[in-house]
């Protein structure tokens, strides 16, 4: 594994904190204009934004335990897989 790809899977993986970060520091509204930056490795902005990638994927994980609980408990709202078009292209170009 290249230095470019661990970085990239680093970066996709703190998304969640980015993106949370970016949201409180947008909706902050002091100085809206002209935000301050924060210094440079600012230790309170990697907190941040590890704790935010925390909670975005224990969101996410909490979405998906209660998608496969409700599909294990109410068995009668299967859905129906789409009907393979590619089938049906096959059967109506062969007539």
């Amino acid at each position: 594994m290249t230095l470019g790809y661990q970085l990239f899977i680093a970066l996709l993986l703190l998304l969640p904190g980015i993106v949370g970060w970016v949201c409180v520091r947008a909706g902050s509204t002091d100085d809206l204009l002209s935000p301050m930056p924060d210094r440079q490795g600012s230790t309170t902005t990697l907190a941040a934004i590890v704790l935010f990638a925390c909670l975005g994927h224990l969101l996410a994980a909490m979405a998906i335990d209660l998608n496969s609980r409700v599909a294990a408990t109410w068995r009668h709202l299967k859905v129906c897989a789409p009907d393979n078009d590619l089938a049906d292209i096959m059967r109506t170009s062969a007539n």
